[in-house]
């Protein structure tokens, strides 16, 4: 309650008619403040505003308050109750669809790290491979294994670190969508802190993997074998 008093036993009735209003009701019809005492006419009959009671949501967690009536009904109590749930489930019902939304996009950003993931290693195990005939002529030159190893993983990194870069400056840049998200997940920041570093962590352990790989199997190779690669 905001204003004014909630029901109480003596609203019946037998007694004169009596409502509480929400804030947006009050707003609405009484701008200068003085609801409290108000006449509303309800079918044949006018009750009297007792009380102002915070806005609420009814149907959904994204929904816009809206003016509304609480009226004293009068039931048996000896009525048995029926449906009844806990609040938590109430709620699990109340955002069922911000849920399947936001199960729905999990799963389209994992299917697109995957799909990233997949991409990065191969363009990076191609790239590793092509140079397989230098990796054979510096081996040849006295080159350590070890060293090759370094280089090669070093510049792949490097790559790796400048698309990253490019990648999360776009994306903090998309401030557009933030709107929408916000709609979508209540309560939950769009731009997640731990999403910006887990999602570029895992792509650079995947670019690191797809420079390492490689550049071992290749430092292993005869020198030979590496300068007839073809």
């Amino acid at each position: 309650m905001r204003q004014g008093r909630e029901f109480g036993g003596a609203d019946t009735a037998d007694s004169p008619r009596t409502i509480v209003i929400n804030e947006s009701m009050a707003r609405r019809y009484w701008p200068q403040g003085n609801a409290l005492g108000g006449r509303v006419r309800i079918g044949p009959n006018q009750s009297e505003v007792i009380g102002i009671a915070a806005d609420a949501k009814y149907n959904s967690i994204s929904e816009r308050p809206t003016p509304q009536i609480y009226l004293p009904l009068a039931l048996d109590p000896n009525l048995p109750v029926f449906d009844a749930r806990t609040v938590t489930e109430h709620l699990q019902t109340a955002v069922f669809a911000q849920r399947m939304a936001a199960n729905l996009l999990g799963a389209m950003g994992v299917l697109a790290l995957l799909l990233a993931a997949i991409g990065l290693y191969g363009v990076m195990a191609y790239a590793v491979s092509q140079r397989t005939q230098e990796m054979g002529i510096r081996l040849a030159l006295g080159a350590s294994p070890g060293s090759l190893l370094g280089m090669i993983v070093g510049q792949g990194m490097k790559l790796a670190v400048v698309g990253l870069a490019i990648g999360l400056v776009i994306a903090a840049g998309a401030f557009g969508s933030i709107g929408a998200m916000r709609s979508l997940l209540p309560g939950i920041s769009p731009l997640d802190p731990i999403t910006f570093v887990a999602v570029p962590a895992v792509l650079g352990l995947i670019a690191l993997a797809a420079s390492w790989i490689p550049a071992r199997r290749a430092g292993r190779v005869d020198p030979l074998v590496a300068l007839r690669y073809e």
